[in-house]
């Protein structure tokens, strides 16, 4: 679970870095500060959205996995006379 955590903050600290440096370095070049900046952490927020979505459907099918595996053994077990 930690390692989810870490994953997303990590995904939402390098989208807005990205988009934050990557905002004042056009504004610098084109001269149009702040607009670039502004426009940029604000295209941030859909992208992070999408980024996070997909990170949690990859985590949500590994935990399926994971419990496939482990609900066949339980039933092999159980039709052995373990319990």
């Amino acid at each position: 679970m930690l390692r989810v955590v870490l994953q997303i903050a990590l995904v939402t600290c390098a989208v807005i870095a990205g988009a934050l440096g990557g905002g004042v370095l056009l504004d610098q070049v084109l001269g149009t500060r702040p607009w670039l900046t502004v426009g940029m952490l604000v295209g941030s927020i859909p992208v992070t959205i999408v980024a996070l979505y997909f990170l949690a459907m990859s985590f949500a099918r590994a935990q399926q996995a994971v419990a496939s595996r482990n609900s066949g053994t339980l039933e092999e077990d159980r039709l052995d006379g373990f319990k």
